[in-house]
């Protein structure tokens, strides 16, 4: 169950549309967090399959171990085009303290 929730969950994100009044893109932070939600149903479902086998042997667990990656890759993609603070290299304390200041933007 836990895995046909995690491949519901990710195919909200192949459309990346909201559905409602009005009709909408995704953000970012929408899409990373159904990627998220995804990603831990497909976990959930290794952790069922883990405590079911007896044998220590994951039986067709490929196919989910490639939606993780998956799901990984759809939470890497949100962060593209965020944007973080930089370092400005110019603006150092002093010449004894090589630890440059971070500005925040």
């Amino acid at each position: 169950i836990a895995e046909a929730l995690g491949t519901v969950s990710y195919r909200k994100l192949m459309g990346s549309t909201v559905f409602g009044y009005p009709i909408s893109i995704m953000t970012k932070f929408e899409k990373r967090k159904v990627a998220v939600e995804a990603e831990r149903y497909f976990q959930e479902a290794l952790a069922v399959t883990k405590r079911t086998n007896q044998d220590e042997r994951l039986v067709a667990s490929w196919n989910v171990f490639f939606m993780i990656g998956k799901c990984y890759e759809k939470i890497a993609n949100t962060y593209k085009d965020e944007s973080f603070p930089q370092i400005d290299k110019s603006a150092t304390s002093d010449e004894t303290n090589s630890q440059p200041k971070v500005r925040a933007y």
